[in-house]
């Protein structure tokens, strides 16, 4: 063991959440102070404090990850409704923030926020609040996020989808595939950073539809530069086991029966 982190506030849950760089030099830790604060520790001979990052724009949040080098944190902020969508930039975020009041079919729409660190000024700031290109009520964005080492890929859950399976250009492909905006399978958004720009490269459903909903992409994600892991909770058959090299090339033996519900569950591997 090299290190403690601790705080003194009570029932705060510290350490509920955490992300960490790939050589361990920094730590983001939450929550601090009730609920509101990450806080950034960093290593050199011994651990300290290094910044405070306060979630402005904020009701819930799920999870947090950070890319190789500790510069880029990806936070999923939950429970929020946007009069935006899409990739919304830093300087957007506080005007497309709205009341729940103001629109209910974006209530929970939740987001993926990226944070740069500023080494010169010790400090995180907003780069931009990755949403969905279409809201949908009770989507919940961002309960599972992760970026890959390099910082130039984020994936990021959405509890509430149209029953769309396979992969997609994007979200409104999906919809537009369906045309339904009442599913609930469950699915996954990819962003893509080009230059200085976010922008959504893809949008993945499940491949065989399940029996149970809210199961598809809900759990730990994995991403690097070149494959994409995704937990499907309800997913499998008890036909269709082991490594499948090509499940959209696989009978029908991996096919999910509606009337006999599947809960051994699948990993599904994206190559980029």
């Amino acid at each position: 063991m090299t290190a403690v982190f601790t705080n003194n506030k009570e029932n705060e849950q510290f350490g509920q959440k955490l992300a960490i760089n790939q050589d361990g030099s920094r730590v983001v830790v939450f929550p601090i102070y009730l609920k509101k604060t990450y806080r950034t520790y960093t290593r050199e001979d011994n651990w300290k404090k290094e910044a405070d990052l306060v979630l402005k724009q904020y009701d819930d949040s799920s999870s947090a990850a950070m890319d190789a080098s500790g510069t880029t944190l990806v936070i999923g902020a939950l429970e929020r409704n946007y009069k935006c969508e899409g990739v919304i930039p830093a300087t957007m975020v506080a005007s497309c923030v709205s009341n729940y009041n103001d629109n209910s079919e974006r209530d929970e729409m939740g987001a993926a926020l990226v944070y740069r660190f500023d080494t010169n000024a010790a400090k995180w700031d907003l780069e931009a609040a990755l949403t969905s290109e279409t809201p949908i009520a009770d989507a919940n964005l961002g309960q599972h996020v992760a970026i890959s080492p390099d910082g130039q890929y984020i994936v990021a859950n959405q509890v509430k989808v149209p029953a769309c399976m396979g992969v997609f250009s994007n979200f409104g492909a999906c919809q537009a595939a369906v045309n339904n905006a009442t599913g609930n399978l469950g699915g996954l958004h990819v962003f893509r950073k080009t230059s200085s720009s976010w922008a959504q490269s893809n949008f993945i459903g499940e491949f065989k539809e399940g029996a149970d909903a809210h199961q598809f992409a809900e759990g730990p994600l994995y991403i690097n530069s070149s494959h994409l892991l995704i937990p499907s909770l309800s997913g499998g058959s008890a036909d269709c086991t082991g490594f499948i090299p090509n499940i959209e090339a696989s009978d029908a033996t991996c096919e999910v029966n509606p009337t006999s519900p599947a809960t051994k569950g699948m990993i599904y591997q994206y190559k980029f």
